[in-house]
């Protein structure tokens, strides 16, 4: 993840991410005080995405989870995450 202050946007890139089983997708989370917010789903069976992220200068957290196709409203299960 790459974040420009000025701007209130990032870049994230995403490789080397497995292949979920069928009806299964990963998507990416801007997270801060306990709230989560969907930045992006990422198309199934990539080995490489990138996803401009908007208004990430006041998250504390970015995640990723995997979700039903098509992305969840909150994420369900985040199994990685970093301190922006």
């Amino acid at each position: 993840m790459v974040l420009s202050d000025t701007r209130d946007e990032g870049v994230a890139t995403v490789t080397g991410l497995r292949a979920l089983p069928g009806g299964r997708t990963y998507q990416l989370w801007l997270m801060s005080g306990g709230v989560a917010r969907s930045v992006g789903v990422l198309d199934v069976g990539q080995d490489r995405d990138t996803v401009l992220v908007h208004g990430a200068r006041r998250a504390g957290q970015f995640g990723i989870s995997t979700e039903p196709a098509g992305g969840s409203r909150t994420p369900s299960n985040v199994w990685a995450s970093m301190d922006l």
